[in-house]
């Protein structure tokens, strides 16, 4: 018996760019530590905010074969017999591999695999769902290795599984035996099956159902997706906004989804879009907002914006009340829009989301 624990990075969220790994043996001794670096024949976006920072710089993958061209290498460390498969955040690993052999029209890579971040959460239900940096602090595993480089997210989830088997005082065999419903299996078809996963669909009924107004995680999600599928509804003709990049204060979108997900209407209705890059937009929203004790609170967007603003004279810093004027609508009524429909996420409903990997 042995073990393979891998971690995969994507360039956009969905295309593999890295193929880390740590083989070890029964006794968890390493054998192997490797990265394999795939072209993701795609743009790089590395997401929401600033984003996980990959290691190697873009022109490396794509000088790099493409997913097909590794394909055998990859499979062949899924298919040997008698092998243990841990990942931490799993089941997101398991999508991309999927999706890949989907791509390239390759038979599906099976397996069954363990879950480090659903036992860390089992084991610590105070601390709930954790990314791979947070467990490894929390259990003052070796923090001497680069997040985001997967091999080494790979020795990461290693040096995890390692510590919590240890405090539990178990053999690694009872410790598997003991948290065996706390993984997933993948079919050769590419059909993931892991009872802890939360559809996109459970997503949005709890969106619906959140009276908090917070941008908490299930909420970020939900307004992520929706900025990649708004549609002008009832387009506008107006010159100040067509063809303009928007940012908002984090002071304002932490305590105002319900407005958030109106504006990202609004902006699309009157020719604008919604944009995360302050440095990059053409106004910036800001909201300022005072703390107990009567400071008032940072927001790393407005610095930015304001530094950008300062050298290239833009973005154009204006308020709230200023953007709802240039929408012809009062922000204080925004808070009660209907709800998008359904029919809008159809795209991206039933993908699987789980919890992010490495939350920002």
């Amino acid at each position: 018996m042995d073990y393979l624990f891998f971690d995969i990075e994507c360039c956009d969220g969905k295309n593999i760019c890295e193929f880390g790994y740590v083989i070890a043996d029964e006794n968890l001794n390493p054998l192997k530590k490797d990265i394999i670096l795939v072209n993701p024949d795609a743009p790089f976006n590395l997401g929401w905010g600033k984003g996980p920072q990959l290691y190697y710089p873009f022109k490396r993958y794509y000088k790099s074969g493409t997913f097909d061209k590794h394909y055998a290498e990859i499979k062949r460390l899924f298919d040997k017999k008698d092998r243990t498969v841990v990942g931490h955040a799993t089941f997101n690993d398991a999508k991309f591999l999927a999706a890949a052999c989907r791509r390239y029209g390759l038979r599906g890579v099976a397996f069954s695999y363990m879950d480090t971040q659903k036992i860390f959460r089992k084991m610590f239900p105070d601390k709930g769902t954790v990314s791979l940096d947070k467990a490894c602090a929390a259990l003052s595993a070796d923090s001497g290795k680069i997040l985001h480089k997967s091999d080494d997210d790979a020795a990461m989830t290693m040096e995890v599984f390692m510590k919590m088997s240890a405090l539990e005082g178990l053999s690694l065999n009872d410790f598997i035996l003991k948290y065996a419903d706390c993984g997933g299996n993948v079919s050769e078809e590419g059909e993931v099956t892991d009872a802890d996963v939360i559809t996109f669909a459970d997503r949005l009924r709890r969106a619906r159902q959140d009276r908090t107004n917070r941008l908490n995680t299930n909420n970020r999600k939900v307004l992520e997706a929706f900025v990649s599928v708004v549609r002008a509804t009832d387009k506008k003709e107006n010159a100040l906004m067509r063809g303009k990049k928007v940012s908002f204060s984090r002071n304002y979108e932490k305590d105002h989804f319900r407005e958030m997900m109106a504006f990202i209407q609004l902006l699309k209705n009157n020719g604008a879009r919604y944009c995360t890059s302050p440095e990059k937009c053409d106004f910036f929203v800001r909201y300022d907002v005072c703390g107990e004790d009567g400071t008032m609170k940072e927001c790393s967007r407005l610095k930015t914006a304001l530094n950008a603003s300062a050298e290239k004279g833009r973005p154009r810093i204006i308020t709230v009340q200023q953007l709802s004027e240039c929408l012809g609508t009062e922000e204080k009524a925004l808070k009660n829009n209907p709800f998008p429909s359904d029919r809008v996420f159809e795209r991206q409903k039933d993908k699987g989301l789980k919890s992010v990997k490495h939350p920002l």
